[in-house]
């Protein structure tokens, strides 16, 4: 049986009473108007009247028109009440309507959770306490319960040899038996290799957590490349990569100034670049993830200027919107997700996986995307925690890009099981001194040369040394090491492309299609307008970075985006061509955060990219 909300209205009745007497004084207060307005233009109209015609219709004018006067005075104070009647009559329908909304919505939700408890009643008994904790099912879900014996009192005690059962299993014995499956398989190898933000107050196991990352990234992949920023990193307490002794962990992984932190993220926009132009993507053998780690975001932005600030946001915002593609991701350890204490556009920060520990998602104060139900999800991660047991983990919330945020379970991390074997200082000084430093020799063959080597010089001198050929991004590398500079400062990138453009004031989206061709002819590539291809027509097809097919959009909105992959999906059948969409990012912040997040989304076909110009 359906149960009606409703609601009573005081004003109904005063708004039905007053209503018949106002429109009948509205329509004699407007033919007194129309009166006084025909009496005073009469004369003007047909001045060759009798004077006494005249004169009776300036009177019958003047009349009218003081008794119009005169009854819109009298009728202000009624018209006030009334509107104020009408108004408190609307309010109350419109609260009216939202109850009902409630109670519908609610009657909703309520039917959807009894549903889903039949069906989850209905699954194996040991797979129902995992669905009644994600999904909030207490008390609608039946479980295993405990049989009590009820011990009868008897009649007599007559004097008994008592006995027990010494192998009776303890009370934590009962716990063990009944605790709820943990799933800790959300840690994978892909989660671990992702751009994430990992915030929680102190206590929270943030930095066990983030040292735990680092161990797996490295765990995952051997020959990946980890770069650490630890503001506050102290060698006595250190949890980074145990077993590595302090002085090559600050050498090679850590580092905790904020200059040298800073080269950690251009050396993350370097590698980008670099991966982008050469299009060396995740399937590439050039192409070794990078893990790049930063805790205690907050205070290493805080050490920064202006200007390297800006330009930190700028790489955090472009490795999220193209780094999964070449495996380049960046980890942040925060304390909040506030744009004013971190500086980090939240369009920006809602594209990276987000994890949230302790009581992170308490603080009333952080803004969460629309989807993310804070105040439920705190609720489950709290009832949870109170379930598990401290060798099981803690619970946490975790949002992966693409997916809903949900409650799950960190395991409990005892770092003191990890351990990297690093060579003795004894050994690595009798490595030296049998195998001279390679980068030694080269410096000095270099110092001797008097110039800077070309690539192919630096590539044979490099084998004839240590007996390895080396690959373009190992050249890359060397030439960093090397601190020589390139040779092509003058090399085009899609930056090149659509930077400085010159448009109209009104500028059309065929202003843009031409200018960025004009670009890329001007820099001696091939540009082609309107081709017909595949039943369609493609805006421009270049040669430049290998041969591309670009879509054109005015604005890349989150529309526009899944229009351009349309089409460009039809443009690319049977071709081998890059597919791009170029387009001005919108200017809205909130069009800004759907335009970044439906990239990304669209960009995990690695032949489809989305080039946003600033």
């Amino acid at each position: 049986m359906k149960i009606m909300l409703q609601s009573t209205d005081p004003f109904a009745r005063q708004k039905n009473s007053f209503e018949p007497l106002i429109t009948s004084e509205r329509i004699l207060l407007g033919t007194l108007g129309i009166a006084a307005a025909v009496g005073t233009i009469l004369p003007i109209l047909w001045p060759n009247q009798i004077k006494e015609v005249k004169l009776i219709e300036n009177i019958a004018g003047l009349s009218f028109g003081s008794c119009f006067t005169v009854e819109c005075f009298r009728r202000q104070r009624k018209e006030k009440t009334y509107q104020s009647i009408d108004e408190a009559n609307y309010q109350i329908v419109k609260e009216g309507l939202r109850n009902t909304f409630v109670y519908e919505k609610a009657a909703q939700e309520i039917s959807s959770k009894r549903e889903l408890a039949a069906y989850v009643n209905s699954l194996p008994v040991e797979e129902r306490g995992r669905w009644m904790q994600q999904y909030g099912l207490q008390g609608l879900v039946k479980l295993p319960q405990l049989q009590q014996a009820v011990i009868e009192q008897p009649t007599q005690q007559p004097a008994l040899k008592g006995s027990f059962n010494p192998s009776q299993s303890s009370f934590e014995q009962i716990s063990d038996d009944l605790a709820v499956a943990i799933d800790y398989t959300w840690i994978d190898a892909p989660f671990v290799n992702s751009s994430k933000a990992v915030f929680g107050p102190k206590g929270s196991g943030k930095s066990v957590y983030l040292a735990y990352e680092a161990i797996a990234f490295l765990t995952h992949f051997p020959n990946g490349e980890l770069r650490i920023g630890d503001k506050h990193f102290d060698e006595d307490e250190s949890v980074w990569l145990p077993g590595v002794p302090a002085d090559i962990l600050l050498n090679q992984y850590v580092a905790k100034k904020p200059e040298q932190i800073l080269k950690m993220f251009r050396r993350a926009k370097q590698l980008l670049d670099h991966r982008i132009e050469n299009g060396i993507k995740s399937k590439h053998p050039e192409c070794v993830p990078f893990k790049l780690i930063c805790d205690e975001f907050e205070g290493f932005v805080m050490g920064l200027t202006d200007t390297e600030k800006a330009e930190v946001m700028n790489i955090i915002a472009q490795t999220q919107d193209e780094g999964r593609k070449y495996l380049i991701n960046i980890t942040l350890g925060m304390h909040s997700l506030k744009k004013e204490r971190i500086g980090v556009d939240s369009s920006v920060l809602f594209q990276m996986d987000v994890l949230c520990l302790g009581s992170a998602l308490a603080d009333p104060n952080t803004k969460f995307p629309a989807d993310f139900e804070a105040k439920r999800l705190l609720q489950e991660q709290m009832e949870l925690q109170r379930t598990l047991k401290k060798s099981q983990g803690f619970a946490c919330v975790v949002r992966k890009l693409g997916e809903m945020a949900k409650v799950e379970v960190i395991p409990f991390l005892d770092l003191s099981k990890f351990s990297f074997d690093v060579e003795s200082p004894e050994s690595s000084e009798v490595t030296q001194h049998d195998n001279p430093n390679p980068y030694q020799i080269i410096r000095t063959w270099i110092s001797q040369l008097g110039r800077n080597p070309t690539d192919s010089e630096l590539i044979q001198a490099w084998q004839q040394v240590t007996g390895v050929s080396l690959t373009h991004e190992a050249l890359v590398l060397l030439k960093n090491n090397l601190e020589l500079t390139d040779a092509n400062e003058n090399e085009v990138t899609w930056s090149t492309i659509t930077g400085n453009f010159r448009l109209p004031d009104k500028w059309r989206e065929e202003d843009l299609q031409k200018a960025i061709a004009s670009r890329l002819i001007q820099y001696g590539y091939k540009a082609e307008l309107e081709v017909k291809c595949n039943g369609g027509f493609v805006d421009i097809v270049t040669d430049f970075d290998g041969g591309t097919i670009i879509e054109i959009k005015k604005y890349l909105t989150r529309d526009t985006i899944y229009q351009a992959a349309g089409q460009l999906h039809l443009y690319g059948i049977g071709n081998e061509y890059k597919l791009l969409a170029i387009g001005f990012l919108p200017s809205n912040e909130g069009d800004q955060a759907q335009a970044r997040t439906t990239a990304s989304m669209v960009a995990q076909d690695q032949r489809i990219g989305c080039l946003f110009i600033e």
